[in-house]
This record gives structure tokens, C-alpha cells and sequence, in this order.
């Protein structure tokens, strides 16, 4: 499950600096829909 976890933050890291550089909203969607993906997986701190 961690290991899930770091390529959903790769991926997203990926994403997020593609979108800065280039100003461009292509993979946008997908950075959201990693992001709620990862969040349901999370456990809430107790």
C-alpha cells in the first residue's frame, strides 16, 4: 500500500509541474482524480 502511495505522489508531483510549466489543463482531471483516490485510501488519524 505504500508503495501505491509514493507512485500516486510521483504522479502527481508529475502532473502538477507539467501543469506549471507549460500552463496547459490536459492532466488536470487526473491530478484530482489520484488526489480523491489517495484521500479514500488514508486512514483518518486517530
Amino acid at each position: 500500500m505504500r508503495a501505491i502511495r509514493i507512485i500516486f505522489l510521483i504522479l502527481i508531483l508529475v502532473a502538477v509541474i507539467y501543469w506549471l510549466w507549460t500552463g496547459d489543463t490536459q492532466f488536470l482531471p487526473y491530478v484530482m482524480l489520484t488526489v480523491s483516490t489517495s484521500m479514500l485510501f488514508t486512514p483518518f488519524p486517530s
